[in-house]
């Protein structure tokens, strides 16, 4: 461990330090957990407003992580009757030393949360009317790939294309949505995120991509995680305030690959 990460892990365990070193108040703290929340709750369809409360809890520091071995096989038996079954063999320590995660933690957030609410308000079903042409055919949907309906109908002409189907016009009008309050305690939201926080002394962006893949894909076949998470942990690198890459660029750059990137005075 350098002399980087053990000062980290002084901060990180002091009361407070986990909120106040790698959320600290404010847009950071909401940017943060947006990028977090998106990284393993899915939320396409909603809009994080503002963190209401956020608290670290489960610090486990220096926690490891086993490469597994699998050992998959047939057996068959032929008496006294005929039996063939597949055989799975997990082993948890499949050799080599363990990938070190330099702090687990259980963050508990709870954010103002806007969902898409739009209704459905009518449906009307209609007859598509007259059409000669294919050209007036198109024209009476607002989109239509028609090329690719007719390639994968096998039609080439207006006549086949009558023959062929009955076609129908649908016109689907949505609800306007209630105006979103944020004050409303119904749009409170709270989730759970499992982070691996991993110390990094300077900027090798290769190998601090490569640890947060391999500490993602490693907890992936080791921990169990419910099934609304879309991963077992969120892999966060902690890189020192020195690094000479703009705060905006690094951030940029790990949350493409899913992945957050923070910095910390040493």
């Amino acid at each position: 461990m350098s002399a980087f990460g053990d000062a980290l892990m002084r901060k990180l365990h002091a009361p407070g330090g986990v909120e106040d070193l790698l959320f600290p108040a404010g847009a950071v703290r909401l940017a943060r957990v947006r990028q977090l929340l998106g990284l393993l709750h899915s939320l396409p369809a909603a809009i994080v407003h503002d963190v209401v409360k956020l608290e670290a809890t489960g610090l486990v520091f220096q926690r490891p992580l086993f490469r597994a071995r699998r050992m998959i096989g047939t057996r068959v038996r032929t008496q006294p009757d005929h039996a063939h079954t597949d055989v799975r063999l997990d082993e948890r320590d499949g050799g080599g030393p363990p990938e070190w995660i330099d702090l687990s933690v259980r963050l508990h957030v709870t954010v103002v949360l806007e969902l898409d609410s739009a209704a459905v308000e009518s449906i009307a079903l209609g007859d598509v009317g007259e059409y000669d042409t294919l050209e007036e055919f198109r024209g009476k949907f607002r989109y239509l790939d028609l090329d690719g309906y007719l390639a994968r109908h096998h039609v080439t002409t207006v006549d086949e294309l009558k023959r062929s189907y009955r076609h129908l016009l649908g016109d689907i009008r949505l609800a306007a949505p209630p105006a979103f309050d944020p004050a409303d305690p119904a749009n409170q939201v709270s989730r759970t995120l499992d982070l691996a926080v991993l110390a990094r002394d300077d900027a090798d962006l290769t190998g601090a991509l490569r640890q947060a893949r391999l500490v993602a894909d490693l907890a992936e076949r080791a921990i169990a995680y419910p099934h609304e998470t879309n991963a077992a942990l969120a892999p966060v690198l902690v890189f020192p305030d020195t690094v000479g890459i703009p705060d905006e660029e690094l951030a940029a750059f790990f949350s493409d690959q899913d992945v957050l990137a923070v910095k910390a005075a040493p």
